[in-house]
């Protein structure tokens, strides 16, 4: 199949997070029949996702401005983005979305949809989510951020500090 190309952001290394060069290796040792990607630009590494089709069928559920439309027969590739280039709506706000039209009982989890909504500034867009969240008293005060986005602080805050530790070199003890 042939892949689609979309023209690149300029700030594209800021704008989307990458899958990490190792794990590719621990998937296909896996052997899994199904790989979901979930709020990564794979498309970058559309090489990889080619080869891993050979072994198994791929979901990917994105937002990210993208460079290919991975669709194929062996990959379901969901992203606003291929429909209307401006869309702006969170992987979290897509997957909770597409697993309340599945008639999944998600309702009671539309916080952790929201922390996602809160963390990529998708208010407008993610309002009916956002909605859902504030009766239940997760958020409060303007814009509807301190309990919601204290979760999106410490989720980010643990990727940083998951991010440092891999690029430090390992400690030798003192001898």
């Amino acid at each position: 199949t042939s892949a689609r190309r979309a023209p690149r952001s300029r700030n594209r290394s800021l704008e989307a997070p990458r899958l990490d060069t190792g794990a590719m290796e621990v998937i296909r040792k896996a052997s899994p029949n199904l790989v979901v990607f979930l709020d990564l630009a794979i498309d970058q590494d559309w090489g990889e996702v080619k080869k891993l089709e050979k072994s198994c069928q791929i979901l990917i559920i994105d937002h990210h401005l993208f460079d290919r439309d991975l669709n194929s027969s062996k990959t379901l590739y969901i992203n606003p983005r291929l429909q209307r280039r401006e869309a702006y709506l969170s992987t979290s706000y897509l997957v909770y979305h597409l697993l309340k039209k599945m008639g999944k009982p998600v309702q009671k989890y539309s916080w952790i949809s929201g922390i996602g909504v809160i963390e990529d500034y998708a208010f407008k867009e993610g309002k009916d989510v956002l909605d859902e969240v504030t009766p239940r008293s997760l958020v409060q005060g303007p814009p509807r951020q301190p309990r919601l986005a204290e979760g999106g602080k410490l989720i980010s805050s643990a990727t940083i500090v998951a991010e440092e530790i891999q690029a430090c070199p390992p400690s030798h003890p003192a001898t």
